[in-house]
């Protein structure tokens, strides 16, 4: 397969094992394998969060170079306990600000980690590169406001949040999108209730981070993406982009684009960039290119996982999506 000069080699190496070409501009970026959310800074820089990490760090990247421009903890920020991660799965940017949401689920063994109970946010302070700050306070009680709402009584958050994650009926949150009012759309990737996805819209979000007021949810909604949950989303101009993929952590992945309105459908998206990827992460830079990024922790090279690698050696996948 012939590679443009251009393209730099260690963002080309993978396109023929893959089996993408490369105007899909596949792209390897280092330091991290789990990339679960992110978001685009200006025209060069996005940030990753990191799910696996057991520090709740966010990394920037410049779009055109493999290593990182800098790292961040948000630990102490988030009270997360020693060796444990808040397990960071979202993210929307309005203004300057990035909400982060975490999974609100369980850990891996089926049992409670109210460490995975944060909203937060970071304001974006302008430079090259761009850097992040914590601004609020970090909500620890989404899930119980969940729990407690008429609104949801229908999905069995309830029996939902008892499970372990990666069920079709068990309680994870990987999407967050902003709306066109100032808003938040939190997207779930389980459960999946009569084959539908579940979609949260939050309407004060900024107040809930400032600690002044309680969650107000607007009325819940039910995707069809196929019978998957949500991996990502992110509103680009007046449209809803979603990366659905299963509720466990087998079957294929789909892109879909929605209005945002209840009286809309979401509509199927034909491409063939994520084949081969695991697309956690969709965002998109202010000249219109989508990014999505792949988690790559269980991506095996030599029989060892990306997420068992010394932090020199690990890596994560991006592709843009044709225009």
């Amino acid at each position: 397969m012939r590679v443009p000069k251009c393209l730099p080699v260690l963002f080309v190496t993978l396109f023929a094992a893959r089996g993408l070409s490369a105007a899909e501009d596949l792209r390897l970026y280092r330091s991290l394998c789990d990339a679960s959310a992110g978001v685009a800074l200006d025209m060069q820089h996005f940030v990753i969060a990191d799910d696996e990490s057991k520090s709740d760090s966010l990394t920037i990247f410049r779009r055109d170079k493999a290593e990182p421009l800098s790292s961040k903890s948000f630990d102490k920020f988030l009270d997360t306990p020693k060796g444990k991660e808040a397990d960071i799965e979202g993210s929307a940017m309005i203004g300057d600000r990035i909400y982060w949401i975490t999974s609100h689920a369980r850990n891996k063994k089926g049992e409670p980690a109210p460490e995975r109970h944060r909203l937060f946010a970071t304001v974006v302070k302008p430079g090259d590169p761009p850097t992040l700050e914590p601004v609020g306070i970090p909500y620890r009680d989404l899930l119980q406001a969940m729990l407690d709402s008429a609104l949801l009584v229908p999905y069995r958050l309830e029996e939902a949040s008892k499970l372990a994650p990666k069920s079709a009926d068990s309680l994870n949150i990987e999407g967050l999108a902003a709306t066109a009012d100032g808003g938040l759309l939190i997207g779930f990737r389980s459960p999946i209730r009569n084959g539908k996805a579940l979609v949260l819209p939050l309407t004060n979000p900024q107040s809930l981070v400032e600690g002044k007021a309680a969650p107000a949810f607007g009325t819940p909604l039910s995707l069809d993406l196929g019978g998957l949950g949500i991996r990502s989303m992110e509103r680009i101009g007046s449209r809803i982009m979603i990366v659905a993929g299963p509720a466990t952590s087998e079957g294929a992945f789909a892109l879909y684009e929605w209005s945002g309105r209840a009286s809309d459908s979401p509509r199927r998206v034909p491409t063939s960039a994520m084949d081969g990827l695991n697309p956690e992460v969709l965002f998109s830079f202010p000249d219109g290119v989508i990014r999505i990024a792949s988690d790559d922790g269980a991506l095996l090279t030599d029989q060892i996982a990306c997420k068992d690698r010394k932090p020199a050696k690990r890596e994560f996948r991006s592709v843009s999506l044709p225009r």
